[in-house]
């Protein structure tokens, strides 16, 4: 099935709520949104084109932006867009689209997009803060960390052989505006505006460590429904190896989100946890050992929806610290009950602070205590406690021969704009920094960029290593 393409054209010299409007109606039919911007010798072009296309593709509603080198039929000709749209006022004048249209098919489409405040537009749309990541220097100095080590580290997440394992979780954003309240029943009333489906749960842990670069084998579990062809489809689109085993009577976890101004208003979550078959079972047990001989590092993502059963963990461990091979480990309880506690001799584990007290079951003690119960308990080499504003705890065994057995690193951005992704960023970046031979303090470092630059941005999308490695361009 393809998508349908929706084109835009224009100078968009300055972007301002009028073209926000434009392109999300344009957006909300559903397609690849693709904008076109006239080259600088254009009539009334006066912004480099540069700056022009820099502003446009900060836009998250915008699959692709580029300047036209031929004329406008030409570049019609070669994307034969589904659907071309102009503003509404250009309705009345001497369209030359309409050519187009008579020739290939498809529709011209007038619109300005709902008049809505200015404020509100802008929360629909994907743009960075300008200044992500306020770096910790003290904590560089402390470990005499430089950027260049840091960046070779980075560099060599391209050689690892990674397998994930872990459920997944379709997240759908809608976005809504306030309309009023209804006089009859006292609630209140919202209208949606736009919608983001993104691939979550373990699915975004695997892509993420393909996107910066590591080869990526993913194994999970999904119902037989249009949200497995939809994972299955973003997972191909980014080149994951993948294992993704149907079952009719699970459908695939699926977590609804209405937010408005990027704060959530109400989640709807759609989940079924019964066991999985046994002779399934084994047959994922099988396959996952059979593909972990041949790789660097194991990476679990837990969000205790069924598919990393007792046996899966014992097994697949056992296997992996008799041949050396990286474990890391995610249990998530946001939302839904999960244990960290399940997952014994690992070289990493990053929990929330709360996730920690839940599994040790201590929530009076200090955030040291708990992080060396952690290893003490569960046997871990490494913990990363992570404190939301606060930044991350590091945590090694007190025998370290290190001078260090505790740090802590101050939240690298104080100015998000969703947290969601964060605790996954962070688990993949510290992950494979580790497999390449950073030391935990190196790791945890970039693992903290790795989340400053994630909340920076709304959804639920991954980070490119182009992004973490600007990012380490430190002074």
């Amino acid at each position: 099935m393809h998508k349908a393409k929706v084109f835009v054209s224009g100078n968009f010299n300055v972007l301002h709520p009028g073209h926000i409007r434009l392109l999300t109606y344009a957006s909300s039919l559903g397609g690849e949104l693709i904008v076109a911007l006239n080259p600088s010798d254009s009539k009334n072009a006066y912004v480099p084109e540069g700056d022009r296309l820099a502003g446009v593709k900060a836009l998250s509603i915008v699959d692709k932006c580029f300047v036209m080198t031929g004329s406008l039929f030409e570049e019609l000709e070669k994307i034969k867009p589904n659907f071309i749209i102009k503003g509404s006022e250009h309705s009345t004048d001497i369209n030359p689209e309409r050519e187009f249209i008579d020739k290939y098919g498809g529709e011209l489409v007038f619109s300005s997009g709902e008049s809505w405040e200015s404020y509100s537009t802008f929360s629909e749309v994907n743009i960075s803060n300008q200044r992500r990541i306020t770096h910790d220097y003290a904590y560089l100095k402390r470990h005499a960390i430089l950027p260049s080590k840091l960046r070779s580290i980075v560099d060599n997440f391209k050689k690892l052989k990674v397998v994930v394992l872990g459920d997944i979780v379709v997240d759908e954003y809608i976005e809504v505006e306030p309309v009023g309240m209804s006089r009859e029943d006292i609630s209140i009333v919202t209208t949606p505006t736009h919608s983001n489906k993104f691939l979550g749960g373990a699915g975004i842990v695997a892509l993420q460590a393909q996107i910066l670069g590591a080869q990526v084998d993913f194994y999970s579990m999904t119902g037989s429904d249009d949200l497995n062809y939809f994972c299955r489809q973003i997972l191909d689109d980014n080149d994951v190896n993948y294992s993704i085993y149907e079952d009719p009577s699970r459908p695939t976890t699926y977590k609804l989100r209405y937010q408005c101004q990027n704060k959530t208003l109400f989640r709807l979550s759609k989940i079924r946890q019964h066991p999985i078959d046994p002779i399934v079972l084994e047959g994922i047990i099988d396959k996952v050992k059979e593909r972990l001989l041949d790789c660097d590092i194991l990476i679990y993502s837990d969000f205790s929806y069924g598919f990393l059963t007792p046996e899966i963990i014992s097994s697949v461990t056992d296997l992996c610290v008799s041949n050396k091979i990286f474990v890391v480990a995610d249990s998530q309880s946001s939302s839904q009950s999960g244990n960290i506690g399940r997952f014994r001799n690992c070289d990493l584990i990053t929990p929330t602070e709360f996730e920690g007290r839940q599994a040790l079951e201590n929530y009076s003690d200090g955030l040291v205590t708990i992080a060396s119960q952690l290893i003490d308990k569960f046997a871990t080499k490494n913990v990363l406690l992570t404190l939301g504003r606060e930044g991350v705890l590091i945590q090694k065994p007190n025998n370290s021969s290190s001078p260090f057995i505790t740090d802590k690193i101050k939240a690298l951005n104080n100015n998000p704009v969703n947290v969601s992704g964060a605790g996954d960023t962070m688990l993949v970046c510290s992950s494979l920094a580790l497999a390449v031979g950073a030391t935990i303090w190196e790791a945890a470092y970039i693992g903290s960029i790795g989340s400053g630059i994630k909340i920076s941005t709304s959804g639920n999308s991954p980070i490119g290593i182009s992004e973490i490695i600007e990012e380490l361009s430190i002074q």
